[in-house]
This record gives C-alpha cells, sequence and structure tokens, in this order.
C-alpha cells in the first residue's frame, strides 16, 4: 500500500507539471509567430520609428523579393553607431531583445 500511496502522488504531481507544460509549449508556438529579433545590429528600413513592426509583418503569400530580409537588405545596420555587431562570443552571453514592435523594446519608446 505504500507504494501505490507514492505511485499516486507521482501521478498527482506529475499530470499538472505535463498538463502546464503541455500549454506554455502550444502558447509559446503562438505567441513567437511574428516576433523579431530587435539589436542596433539588425536591417532596418524604418529605422527613424520608434513604433516599427516592419520586421515582424506576416510575409504569407509574398513573392521572393519581397520577403527576402523582409526588404531591409538596403538598410543596413549604422556603423557608426556603437553595438552594430551582433557578438556570439564561445561559451558567453548574446544579448537581444525580441518583440512584435520596436516599441517594446530599448530602440523603442521605452528606450529614449
Amino acid at each position: 500500500t505504500t507504494q501505490q500511496a507514492g505511485s499516486n502522488t507521482l501521478k498527482q504531481m506529475v499530470s499538472p507539471i505535463s498538463s502546464s507544460l503541455l500549454f506554455v509549449l502550444i502558447s509559446l508556438s503562438i505567441v513567437t509567430a511574428h516576433m523579431s529579433m530587435w539589436h542596433p545590429s539588425t536591417f532596418d528600413q524604418d529605422r527613424e520609428n520608434a513604433n516599427s513592426d516592419q520586421n515582424s509583418l506576416p510575409l504569407e503569400d509574398s513573392l521572393f523579393v519581397d520577403w527576402w530580409w523582409h526588404k531591409n537588405l538596403d538598410f543596413p545596420p549604422n556603423s557608426s553607431l556603437p553595438n552594430t555587431t551582433f557578438l556570439l562570443p564561445a561559451n558567453g552571453e548574446a544579448v537581444a531583445e525580441f518583440s512584435s514592435n520596436k516599441a517594446y523594446t530599448t530602440m523603442g519608446y521605452r528606450g529614449t
């Protein structure tokens, strides 16, 4: 009976954890559908607009020339500003912001 009690306790613990994990995984796949990385090194044709969502716009039914780099290939980072190279150090940290709109990052309204 002690083994059965332990088994029931384990089932009671695993069930809510697996349900919660499933909910989180499904939510993340939905939430991150139209997110972009925002960093001073990103190519951005709408650079001056602190409320830009250009890099997060859906690309469904777009031609290759329209979706490739979100038409930002002609708008590289401003190399005269600091931090315009995105570094990926081995065994280190890489810092970037992910958002659907630049306004929700330090590059947008809240960063000025």
